[in-house]
């Protein structure tokens, strides 16, 4: 958000945010000297942690998008609207302040990743395209989000939106994002603009003197199966440069490892990808993204929903290889290998990069600036 804010105030606009999480933010909000507000949110609302979404609205059942709920979040945004008093809302994956805009009938911009901009249809597209997961299933979970928007009626003057989808459709929606990259899987009406929010600082990009493809590892040290991965990549060979947040030192130095290098600072991600032979990572969008757009394929490991299903789109496309389940101690090896060695790997995702080549940061900057001063 911190570019599209810059512009918008480049352009004479008065600019103000309302985030999530103000600790995580205030690196790159901060800077910029604007008023900055503790977004709404439903502390405590009862998910289920036990498996994946289905869909987007059971990601809304989980945020508080139930009748005992909603209405009060709403209301909360609609206070720090009265507050603010916007002309436009720019959003990145905020559903309730959506909402608010709904009943106010306030223009609204939505950006974000095939994930946070999901894609439309009544009931809302499944999540889990690998899992035969049935429209009357989909149109249950929508049942409960439907109700909770009916439960914010009362004493307003314009009826709720009758669907999730309805409500969508209240925004003009940019995909940061490639149709490659897609976690829906291509639009025919997407915009898309690419990744917009890119910071590259940090460490240089320094591997092992080793022969081999190099491998850019970009990990969470606390995921479930991180020692796998790492004797995985110790196992292949080939000169690793490893950037692990959270990575317990302990279990990389036991190992004492001659082909991977650890860099506790984050690397400069052009310089990385202007050498690597393939990146190692979860299926985060930006690292993903970044790392197709410079044509370099992937070896994904993915912990949550979003990174599997983006994990599932680009495996399918054959730009990325990712274990298929099982518990099998050598199935990250057989990942790793693959896309090290393998051909195919680097021309699918060298062919990601010639169709998106045409997409520059700058203009699509320049096209979410612009429709926030047409509205």
């Amino acid at each position: 958000m911190a570019p599209i804010a810059q512009a918008l105030v480049d352009r004479g606009a008065e600019v103000a945010f309302a985030v999530r999480e103000l600790g995580r933010a205030a690196p790159f909000l901060a800077p910029l000297g604007l008023p900055i507000h503790q977004a709404p949110l439903a502390l405590g609302a009862p998910g289920d942690v036990s498996r994946f979404a289905d869909s987007f609205a059971d990601i809304l059942r989980w945020s508080g998008w139930i009748p005992d709920i909603l209405p009060t979040l709403l209301r909360a945004w609609e206070s720090l609207l009265q507050q603010v008093r916007p002309d436009v809302l720019v959003l990145d994956h905020a559903p309730t302040a959506l909402l608010a805009a709904w009943f106010a009938d306030l223009p609204a911009i939505a950006i974000g990743t095939g994930f946070t901009v999901p894609a439309r249809g009544e009931p809302m597209p499944t999540l889990q395209p690998w899992e035969d997961v049935s429209r009357e299933r989909l149109a249950r979970a929508e049942d409960v989000v439907n109700e909770a928007l009916r439960a914010c009626a009362p004493g307003r003057l314009r009826e709720p939106p009758s669907t999730i989808s309805r409500l969508l459709g209240h925004a003009t929606r940019f995909l940061t994002t490639f149709p490659e990259l897609d976690h829906y899987g291509p639009r025919p009406d997407g915009r898309y603009i690419g990744e917009i929010n890119t910071v590259d600082a940090g460490a240089p990009a320094v591997w092992p003197d080793l022969p081999g493809p190099k491998i850019f590892a970009y990990l969470a040290g606390d995921h479930r199966r991180m020692a796998q991965v790492l004797q995985a990549l110790e196992d292949l060979g080939a000169p690793v440069l490893l950037h692990a947040r959270d990575l317990d030192r302990g279990m990389l130095a036991r190992r004492g490892s001659s082909v991977i290098r650890l860099e506790p600072r984050p690397v400069r991600m052009a310089d990385a990808l202007a050498q690597a032979d393939l990146v190692a990572c979860h299926g985060g969008h930006g690292v993903a993204c970044a790392a197709l757009r410079s044509g370099v394929p992937l070896a994904l490991f993915p912990s949550q929903l979003e990174q599997a299903l983006l994990a599932y789109r680009l495996t399918r496309q054959g730009a990325a290889a990712s274990p298929k389940g099982g518990g099998d101690s050598g199935r990250e090896l057989a990942v790793l290998a693959a896309v090290a060695h393998e051909p195919r790997y680097r021309a699918a995702a060298a062919a990601v990069a010639a169709r998106n080549r045409h997409v520059d940061r700058a203009g699509g900057l320049r096209a979410v600036v612009h429709a926030a001063l047409a509205l």
